[in-house]
C-alpha cells in the first residue's frame, strides 16, 4: 500500500550495492518508503531485481514470492522515480535473479532512495 504524504521525513537514506545477485541482502530491517531505484545489468542477459517487503528471515530466494519485481533488459540501466513512494511495511530485502522468481544469480548494480523507520 502506497503512502500519500513524506509528513515528517527531512533526510532520505541512500543504499548501494555494486554485485547484488541471488544471495539476499537487507537494505533495512524497518518500514520503508521508496523514492527511486537505479539498476546497471551490465550481463547480457535479462535479469530481474526482487523486492521483498519482510525481514531476512522470513525470505529465501527462489522460494519466497517477491512483493514487488523489476525486469531490467541485457546490459539495461533504468532508473525508477516513484513520485508516490512506495510502502514497504516490514523491511526491504532485495536479491538479484535470472528469473522473476528464481534464486539463480544475476550480478547487478542497485542504488535506492529511502525513507526508514515510517509508519
Amino acid at each position: 500500500m502506497a503512502k500519500t504524504s513524506w509528513t515528517g521525513i527531512s533526510v532520505l537514506d541512500s543504499y548501494y550495492n555494486g554485485s547484488v545477485n541471488g544471495t539476499k541482502v537487507v537494505v533495512t530491517a524497518a518500514p520503508t518508503l521508496i523514492q527511486s531505484i537505479s539498476v546497471l545489468n551490465a550481463t547480457s542477459a535479462e535479469a530481474y531485481l526482487q523486492l521483498f517487503d519482510k525481514v531476512t528471515g522470513d525470505v529465501t530466494v527462489g522460494t519466497t514470492a517477491p512483493t514487488l519485481v523489476f525486469g531490467v533488459g541485457a546490459e539495461g540501466n533504468p532508473h525508477f522515480l516513484f513520485p508516490k513512494p512506495i510502502y514497504f511495511k516490514t523491511g526491504l530485502v532485495i536479491a538479484s535473479a535470472t528469473a522473476r522468481a528464481g534464486a539463480s544469480d544475476a550480478v547487478q548494480e542497485i542504488s535506492i532512495t529511502y525513507a526508514s523507520g515510517v509508519a
